[in-house]
């Protein structure tokens, strides 16, 4: 009964074994937590530096600021834009920009001057301490000429009053003339070898004629019709810069042709002018256009 007992009590002893546990370790969830953080930051990151001005620098929104205020073009040469005159001389004005315009008074003095609200300095050519300056009044534009005592202009300063808005049209009736005469029998451009001749009507009782910009010889003169009493033939003068009693040229009409005739008895007798006594024949009607691209392309 003992043994019995004691082997159930061995047995009882044992201890049995146990099948090993495997520990799996735990995957890392903070990693893509983390990832997602990163990418939120970023995109925060990005919204605020490109999508607001937190990290701008005050320069940089003072330069925002300037431009915002400061409109980019405001036309200020337009204001002077025109024709005008005054007791003997005539000046056109027309923008090359925003703030520049180009002027000629005279036919002689031209330039380009700079704006600066209602008043315009001529852009420095040779010497800075002489400028025509330009300033706006109410019926036209004062001109004045800023040079040493010593120092003249041979063109009319003062009060310009404004005779026409500037277009080509205008330019033609104020610095040629009557476009309307350009239909008569006085109009055409005679050729001669190489001289080219223009002629134009220009009044009732005036002719110009101008030699063409190609030509070797300088030729401009205005014409004055007179009418012989006695037989009713009309001829064509032009007086002596220096003395008007005296004739200096003359100038015939016939069917397709003309002819200039130089007088060597005056003071302002150039053996030049020698060249441009001959007959020219009639080669083409003359235009508006053409008159104002070759002579008047400055103004």
């Amino acid at each position: 009964m003992n043994e019995e007992n004691n082997e159930n009590v061995v047995q009882s002893t044992e201890v049995p074994q146990e099948t090993p546990i495997v520990e799996k370790k735990p995957k890392n969830k903070l990693i893509p937590i983390i990832i997602i953080i990163v990418l939120l930051i970023c995109g925060i990151f990005a919204f605020l530096f490109f999508g607001t001005d937190i990290f701008k620098s005050d320069k940089g929104k003072e330069n925002n600021n300037e431009e915002t205020d400061t409109p980019v073009s405001v036309d200020e040469a337009i204001k002077f834009e025109g024709i005008y005159a005054n007791e003997n001389d005539k000046m056109y004005i027309h923008k090359i920009s925003n703030t520049e315009f180009h002027y000629i008074i005279g036919g002689n003095f031209e330039g380009t001057a700079k704006v600066n609200g209602e008043k315009a300095k001529e852009k420095e050519l040779f010497d800075e301490n002489e400028y025509f300056e330009f300033t706006l009044k109410e019926n036209g534009i004062e001109v004045t000429y800023h040079a040493d005592e010593n120092t003249e202009v041979a063109v009319d300063t003062g009060l310009y009053k404004k005779v026409a808005d500037y277009s080509k049209d205008n330019i033609y009736k104020e610095a040629v003339g009557d476009p309307k005469y350009l239909e008569t029998r006085h109009n055409g451009v005679f050729k001669n070898e190489d001289i080219e001749l223009y002629v134009f009507q220009i009044s009732e009782k005036e002719v110009l004629v101008k030699a063409s910009n190609d030509a070797d010889v300088l030729f401009d003169e205005k014409f004055e019709e007179v009418v012989n009493e006695i037989n009713g033939e009309s001829n064509f003068f032009a007086k002596s810069f220096f003395d008007e009693e005296k004739t200096a040229f003359i100038l015939n009409f016939y069917d397709n042709s003309i002819e200039i005739i130089v007088k060597d008895d005056v003071l302002d007798y150039d053996i030049e002018d020698k060249k441009l006594e001959k007959n020219y024949k009639f080669d083409r009607k003359i235009t508006k256009e053409e008159i104002l691209k070759e002579f008047y392309s400055n103004y």
